[in-house]
């Protein structure tokens, strides 16, 4: 997450922790107390998330002292069930990385009948790469148990061009996995993994480089899905770590090889900045960055960690559906705000845009705008029209300055017909929020 590795990145994840925590106590005048609403306690405090789902739950490892450990069965109320390692820092880290406090970003997936669990302890001049191993996430079962397996990569401030932090462990088209991570220098990288030990593969010890940034621009926290036989690499652009005034995003561009080149949905190579826009600050919710991506078949799942403007800057966890738009590419949906609805997906999407008014934004700039049952926008005569095919939503709005003299809107409806996200033809990000009838 940090894009100054000349302070110890554990320092950075603990300020905001715990400035926040002090502001907040000072701000209530009270202490965090028993019975307090369990989302709220639940997310607070939350930096580089990552998400597997087992038995029902969902479990968001983050991180912290030993690696921090959430659940959930239902996306909104979160509860602590204790952490990956007994100790803030195993045995071989404090040895190896002295003035390691904490552990950072890590990553969870099930291979080869395990979940592994990579994880990084770093200074400011050396950073490494850990594995922790466990047959299951529960901790009520008898053969729970983190085993960790030592080093796995590593990198030196004063030699490499690259930092080994914030993996991302994905596995190819034939099951072969693979390592993502990076931040700032050279970029994002991928090396080849064994996938029997979940080290270093021995026959392909190569780096490739997969994004990078001009130097001064901060490009880090990869993570690399597999969606409709094509690769989707997300990353996250500009600072983290400052609270409020933190300008983190996230970015994604896509590839036919895990090993790229990867390029955003203009075309524009992410080893030469590009990157398609994913979701960037609005209203309360500033900095929002280091993704993770659950791919499920009742929808797919995106979390990630932001800043609350209107708690001090404290960083939370936030969970979203994640939608595929027509042309493939991901649009984030309005974070979750309670448990599901039992009234289920909407039967008629048409009727819920033309029944309620509507707040449309485009890169956080919101209007009001009305749906009318002509296919027309706001009011007959206006020129603007909008056409629904199945959930895809198009927004046609005429502008002299725009490209091709008109503004378009392509959209995803929410299944609850209660919100559409999208992008323009320049990639701002398109949302809309309805208002009620």
């Amino acid at each position: 997450m940090a894009t100054q590795l000349s302070t110890p990145r554990s320092l950075i994840h603990a300020f905001p922790r715990a400035v926040g925590l002090v502001l907040f106590l000072a701000a209530t005048g009270r202490g965090l107390v028993p019975g307090a609403l369990a989302q709220e306690e639940g997310i607070r405090f939350v930096h580089d998330p990552c998400i597997a789902q087992e038995g029902g739950y969902a479990y968001v490892f983050s991180t912290g002292e030993g690696i921090l450990i959430r659940r959930s069965r239902d996306l909104f109320t979160w509860e602590r069930v204790g952490r990956v390692f007994d100790t803030d820092v195993p045995a071989w880290a404090r040895q190896e990385v002295p003035g390691a406090t904490s552990l950072w970003a890590p990553d969870v997936s099930r291979s080869r009948g395990e979940y592994r669990l990579y994880y990084v302890a770093a200074n400011g001049t050396h950073c490494c790469i850990g594995l922790a191993t466990n047959t299951t996430l529960d901790p009520a079962r008898p053969d729970y148990r983190w085993v960790d397996r030592g080093k796995v990569f590593e990198s030196f401030e004063a030699r490499d061009d690259f930092h080994a932090i914030d993996p991302n462990l994905v596995v190819d088209e034939v099951g072969q996995p693979w390592l993502a991570f990076g931040s700032v220098k050279s970029g994002i990288k991928l090396l080849k993994i064994d996938p029997e030990t979940g080290g270093v593969a021995r026959d392909d010890r190569a780096l490739y480089s997969l994004a990078a940034r001009p130097p001064g621009k901060g490009i880090e926290a990869p993570f690399i899905v597999r969606k409709e036989g094509a690769f989707y690499l997300f990353v996250s652009f500009d600072r983290c770590c400052a609270g409020a005034a933190s300008d983190y995003n996230i970015r994604v561009g896509r590839s036919r090889r895990v090993t790229g080149p990867y390029f955003d949905r203009r075309g524009r190579p992410m080893l030469e900045e590009g990157g398609t826009p994913v979701l960037a600050s609005y209203e309360r919710f500033h900095g929002p960055g280091h993704c993770a991506v659950l791919i499920r078949p009742e929808g797919d799942l995106l979390v990630h960690h932001y800043y609350d403007a209107e708690e001090h800057g404290t960083p939370k966890l936030q969970v979203r559906p994640l939608y595929w738009a027509e042309d493939g590419f991901p649009l984030a949906g309005e974070p979750i705000t309670g448990p599901p609805s039992a009234a289920g997906p909407a039967s008629d999407l048409a009727r819920c845009l033309i029944e309620q008014r509507w707040s449309h934004s485009a890169d956080a700039h919101p209007a009001p705008i009305q749906f009318l049952p002509d296919g027309t926008l706001n009011r007959p005569g206006s020129g603007a029209t909008w056409t629904l095919r199945g959930s895809e939503l198009t927004l046609r709005s005429p502008f002299p300055a725009a490209p091709g003299g008109y503004w378009l809107d392509q959209c995803v409806v929410a299944p609850d017909g209660q919100s559409y996200t999208g992008r323009n033809q320049l990639d701002s990000i398109i949302r809309g929020i309805t208002l009620g009838k």
